[in-house]
């Protein structure tokens, strides 16, 4: 898989390949570092169960399949999420939804999250994507906080962060995440 934004030539081979290669995450000090699964190794397996169930892993893609992460905070599950993401929607194009309890968290997660530790650290997948925006299954633009839209000029893909308070139902996804 081979990305081209912002003049820039990107490949990833998986989701893991993605997180070694491009995802970067908070080093407590103000800073980002490059993701590693140092002090996170149990999330190894999780990352090849992923790739697996997307066929990254150069065999089919498992229909309907469903991956539960269980685990205390703190170990990176939405690093994890949150990449997964950036991935699907800028390198694999597909469309991906993000659900959290409620319209709150949504606002806190795309502000103190996704806005600073995935788009403004990966420039080519920054370049590709307009804010604020998504398409529903008619084709009728979306603006709503949360949603953003990816394209490198010839693929499109649409990302949405979403409260469980009001679940849309007018949005189809190729992957869903589920967290709390």
């Amino acid at each position: 898989l081979e990305t081209q934004a912002a003049g820039k030539k990107t490949e990833f081979s998986s989701f893991r390949d993605f997180l070694l290669k491009a995802a970067r995450v908070p080093d407590g000090q103000g800073r980002y570092r490059p993701y590693s699964f140092e002090g996170r190794e149990p999330l190894i397996g999780i990352v090849d169960t992923i790739d697996r169930v997307l066929g990254s892993d150069g065999r089919e893609p498992l229909p309907d399949a469903t991956i539960a992460i269980c685990g205390g905070a703190q170990f990176g599950k939405t690093a994890l999420e949150l990449n997964l993401g950036a991935y699907c929607t800028g390198a694999r194009f597909l469309n991906w939804g993000f659900y959290l309890p409620d319209r709150e968290l949504v606002e806190g997660m795309v502000d103190t999250k996704f806005r600073p530790d995935v788009l403004d650290q990966l420039d080519w997948f920054a370049a590709m994507t307009q804010l604020g925006k998504s398409v529903n299954k008619s084709g009728k633009s979306v603006n709503r906080k949360g949603a953003f839209s990816v394209t490198n000029g010839v693929q499109r893909s649409h990302g949405m962060i979403l409260g469980l308070n009001k679940v849309p139902t007018s949005f189809t996804f190729d992957v869903a995440t589920l967290d709390e």
